[in-house]
């Protein structure tokens, strides 16, 4: 008899091989995301559907620990789903056992147009994902602005300057190719994290975090380098949810997935895609 029940690490082999079938891909692929480097105090790797010990249903769940404003808050990125025809009906249950989960505040960063209406049945909300792409000309009509900022890009100072939750952060992302620097400008200091996103020419640095957004569009044109070793691209995407407007030599990027979210606690402006499936498959 059919059942759902919680992903365990044991599971991850047999999940890995019915997410290559399902969704394609490799299972080395699927791994990656199951076997996520940070939060080893993970509650589960998602929800399954499991008969006569084969997986046929899989929702993924990529959970982290943050600190906000002071609070502590649990996020888990959905990701990942598949369920194969003949246990259709148990989907919205496997999903319900996912979303039963108190105190945590759900992202979807990739959700299908079957998965964003099934995301709203259980009342999440929907934002469109476009990314503001700035060339190595955008922003220069920036640097006369204010007090000149200092791109810091060696590994020892960015800790210095880092603050305990960030610092977190980095070592949280050092087994990844991540970017990572930090912006001074006066009392204002901005931490980045970025992953090398698209391919060929269509390849940017997507920041994933910014700590100040306002200082790092008025120093975006000195990161351009830095991101460019760090990455192999001249081109540097943020969201445009960031931004209050639109830089002079930039261009949209809009062929990407929405944000889906739920949270008791949280708004959008909250919400990035640090701890999310786009680091273990992008970096």
């Amino acid at each position: 008899m059919a059942r759902v029940r919680p992903a365990t690490t044991e599971d991850s082999p047999a999940v890995a091989q019915f997410l290559a079938r399902s969704l394609g891909g490799t299972a080395q692929r699927f791994r990656r995301l199951l076997d996520y480097a940070w939060f080893t105090e993970r509650p589960n790797l998602g929800f399954l559907i499991e008969d006569a010990a084969e997986v046929h249903g899989f929702v993924g769940a990529i959970y982290c620990r943050r600190t906000l404003r002071g609070t502590s808050h649990l996020f888990c990125n959905v990701t990942s789903l598949a369920v194969d025809e003949p246990y259709r009906k148990l989907t919205l249950f496997m999903l319900k056992s996912l979303f039963d989960q108190r105190d945590c505040t759900f992202t979807c960063f990739s959700p299908s147009d079957r998965v964003v209406e099934i995301l709203r049945f259980f009342n999440f909300q929907t934002w469109p994902m476009e990314k503001v792409i700035f060339t190595p000309a955008s922003g220069l009509h920036f640097g006369s602005r204010g007090p000149p900022v200092e791109v810091v890009t060696s590994p020892p100072r960015i800790e210095a300057l880092l603050d305990e939750e960030q610092r977190r952060i980095r070592r949280d992302h050092l087994p990844y190719r991540c970017g990572h620097l930090v912006l001074r400008s006066g009392d204002r200091t901005c931490y980045v994290v970025t992953v090398r996103r698209g391919r060929d020419v269509r390849a940017f640095a997507d920041v994933l975090h910014a700590s100040d957004p306002g200082l790092l569009l008025r120093a975006i044109a000195r990161t351009h380098l830095p991101m460019a070793r760090a990455h192999r691209t001249f081109l540097t995407g943020i969201d445009r949810r960031f931004l209050n407007k639109l830089p002079l030599g930039t261009f949209i990027y809009r062929d990407l997935c929405p944000l889906q979210f739920r949270s008791s606690s949280l708004q959008l402006g909250d919400i990035d895609s640090l701890y999310s499936e786009l680091v273990p498959l992008c970096a």
